[in-house]
């Protein structure tokens, strides 16, 4: 027996989501599956009839598929994607979702989740990339099956990493060991007495991994889910949702937010009260309660460093790259001379301008900020705009300029644009800006992102129908891109600690 999937628009909680007539997170209907063969025939091909799937309400949709054949392995596992009608409309999820098809002539509802969720569990829609959520009716998981959570910090608690057979990670959906509700498809494994740091896991099945969850859901080869420890007093959970195939971090230590920290090599890597973010006009915050928390940090050496905000366990933001790695990742500044004050701030505020992240993303001031000479946009759209090839991040047609010129609104605020003819349109194309021509180093845009460097930001999905021009939009400041010609809302602390007759630093 397997587990019954019900997904009805009772089980969303409130959405905030930004609404744009270009902007599209997964591709507009029609919505197809296609998977391997011999479960799908014609095998991996979008856009066959048999395999249109139905709106179910909520950003919801569906297709019931009857298996042309049995999925492979011992599991009878198959893996298969939700598409729009060709490859080029985009698909999700990152990697192959999972399903299992026992017999063939097996009938499986096959769901993909396009909107985002508020439960905090992850995967979700716009989150590290995500276009759409993938889980199927049966589940992949049987009622028989042993779960586990599977990781790097399996040794702290007496056992071996990695083992998916492991007596000490068994989780449970019963009402005991920390479960909260018995019998919800969602398994708990409570712990604590980890050493303080950073670790990952997935959650796997009866000791096996070609059944998984991962950082993109059901999956049989997706990327490990990271997630922190605060010390050994830190009492954690790992949720595992087996019905929708998505997992939850929750700690005694960390909540939400606040409290937020601000880190960086520059003055300290550690989550404590001199790290950690103010909003109440206090130790640099600019405006009380507003939303916005800040703090001014003096910094150890002049040179170039990252910054990163960060929430106990969870997110951080940027959340690509490694604050502490080599070379270091997150939103990128620079000092000149030792004892510098540093002027960090983290927006909260959730915006509607349409602008990528609209909440949760960093800058310094402008005394200390890398702004480059442009923006380069890329993507599978440049030859749709006239483009010699797509993804070519040397193309200098695609430069977007802070010169008050071809779309730019106003020259010299960091907020740079291009304009394009579209005579033909640009349907559902992926979109990344970064800074220099030539160069992955620095990059723009993504939920939870913004501006880093040495990261690797997520594109946005841009669908714009001919003869509409497409107006590329990138504020070099907090990171934010956007498409359409509108100006980003920015927050009125911007600016604040800025000196008037020092020009910010330049990218060379």
């Amino acid at each position: 027996m397997r587990f019954k999937t019900f997904i009805s628009a009772a089980m969303a909680l409130a959405v905030t989501c930004v609404t744009h007539a270009l902007f599209a997170v997964f591709p507009t209907p029609p919505l197809y599956v296609t998977g391997i063969g011999p479960v799908f025939d014609p095998a991996w091909s979008p856009g066959t009839p048999e395999y249109q799937m139905t709106a179910l309400g909520d950003g919801i949709f569906y297709a019931d598929i009857t298996a042309k054949g049995q999925g492979g392995g011992g599991a009878c596992t198959f893996e298969w994607k939700a598409v729009g009608s060709s490859w080029s409309d985009g698909d999700a999820p990152q990697d192959n979702a999972t399903g299992v098809a026992e017999t063939t002539g097996s009938v499986i509802r096959l769901l993909v989740d396009t909107v985002a969720r508020t439960d905090g569990f992850l995967p979700n829609v716009g989150e590290y990339g995500a276009r759409g959520v993938c889980c199927t009716e049966p589940s992949v998981v049987y009622t028989t099956d042993v779960v586990r959570a599977t990781g790097n910090f399996i040794s702290e608690l007496g056992g071996t990493n990695w083992d998916a057979s492991s007596t000490y990670t068994v989780m449970y959906d019963d009402g005991t060991h920390g479960d909260e509700v018995a019998g919800d498809s969602t398994y708990t494994l409570a712990m604590s007495g980890l050493t303080a740091g950073n670790y990952e896991f997935k959650i796997s099945f009866s000791g096996e991994w070609n059944r998984q969850i991962s950082t993109t859901g059901f999956t049989s080869a997706g990327g490990n889910i990271p997630f922190k420890s605060l010390g050994p007093a830190d009492n954690l959970k790992i949720l595992a949702d087996v019905k929708h195939g998505r997992t939850k971090i929750v700690s005694n230590m960390a909540v939400p937010g606040p409290p937020f920290y601000g880190v960086s090599a520059a003055w300290g890597l550690s989550m404590n009260s001199s790290t950690v973010l103010f909003d109440d006009g206090t130790c640099g915050d600019v405006t009380a309660g507003d939303k916005i928390y800040s703090r001014a940090f003096a910094v150890n050496a002049p040179t170039q460093y990252t910054l990163k905000a960060q929430q106990g366990v969870g997110p951080e933001y940027p959340g690509t790259g490694s604050v502490g790695g080599f070379p270091p990742g997150g939103y990128p500044f620079e000092t000149v001379t030792t004892g510098q004050i540093i002027l960090m701030q983290f927006d909260t505020n959730v915006l509607a301008d349409s602008y990528v992240p609209n909440t949760r993303y960093v800058w310094t001031d402008p005394v200390s900020r890398r702004i480059p000479p442009y923006v380069q946009a890329i993507g599978d759209f440049m030859i749709d705009l006239g483009g010699a090839g797509n993804w070519n991040n040397s193309d200098p047609n695609f430069q977007l300029l802070d010169n008050g010129l071809n779309g730019d609104v106003v020259a010299g605020d960091n907020i740079f644009a291009a304009t394009f003819a579209n005579p033909a349109g640009v349907p559902s194309r992926q979109y990344k800006a970064i800074g220099l021509q030539g160069s992955w180093e620095y990059q723009f845009g993504g939920a939870g992102d913004g501006y880093t460097r040495n990261g690797n930001n997520p594109t946005i999905i841009i669908d714009v129908p001919a003869p509409a021009n497409v107006i590329f939009q990138t504020d070099a400041t907090t990171g934010r891109i956007g498409i359409g010609g509108n100006l980003p809302t920015r927050p009125p602390t911007i600016n604040a600690q800025a000196p008037t007759d020092v020009a910010d630093w330049m990218l060379y």
